[in-house]
């Protein structure tokens, strides 16, 4: 079943943008999926490319992302890293921080219930939670590349080594770098023509800088 693209209202307030955005990212990776299963069918199938999957990861992609993007992202880390900062205990940290990506790994197979509480998270397949891994390991301070940018936290190790049972070293799989594709194609085009729409962006003053 294809999905029909949206004409969706340009966002008004900054707090839209996000949901905006969670609409356009789906549809971008569908027609990207679809266009490698049309185009390279051979290289689809060798790298088990769906287009179902690659969408519901989009849609999946921003859940953990929390309100004022990355710098809130940065506090919580920060605050949960050492929750003396908030008035915690230091006995109490979080090892591992705070991270969007991770976050989004732990509602999917935790958080969010389908069945009841017994069965904690939505029960997604393997390679639709490996396609929302778009940093695909665990947190690990003393490695430069994995200490800033992860996608599990070790309270999610067991999901994350059964999502990633067949995958290769660090890479993304070939749907997980389809999400990645169009997340960045929706902020850098679809995103930025939203905020000229709206009168966001100060032209008069990139223009005179």
């Amino acid at each position: 079943m294809k999905i029909v693209a949206l004409t969706l209202p340009s966002p008004a307030k900054s707090s839209d943008s996000r949901q905006q955005h969670t609409y356009k990212v789906p549809q971008i990776g569908r027609r990207l999926a679809e266009n490698c299963v049309d185009k390279q069918s051979g290289l689809a199938a060798l790298h088990g490319v769906h287009p179902e999957v690659v969408e519901a990861a989009c849609l999946a992609h921003d859940l953990g992302h929390p309100p004022f993007g990355h710098a809130a992202e940065g506090e919580l880390d920060r605050l949960a890293s050492d929750p003396t900062l908030a008035g915690g205990k230091l006995a109490d940290p979080a090892d591992d921080g705070y991270e969007g990506n991770a976050q989004t790994f732990r509602i999917l197979t935790k958080l969010a219930v389908r069945y009841g509480r017994g069965t904690p998270g939505l029960g997604l397949t393997r390679a639709t939670l490996a396609a929302t891994l778009k940093y695909p390991w665990l947190r690990d301070r003393k490695d430069r590349k994995k200490a800033k940018k992860w996608s599990a936290y070790q309270t999610e190790r067991d999901a994350f080594e059964w999502a990633r049972e067949h995958c290769s070293g660090d890479h993304k799989t070939a749907e997980a770098e389809l999400m990645d594709w169009a997340d960045d194609i929706a902020y850098s085009v679809h995103d930025f023509e939203d905020f000229h729409r709206v009168g966001v962006i100060p032209w008069d003053r990139i223009a005179s800088g």
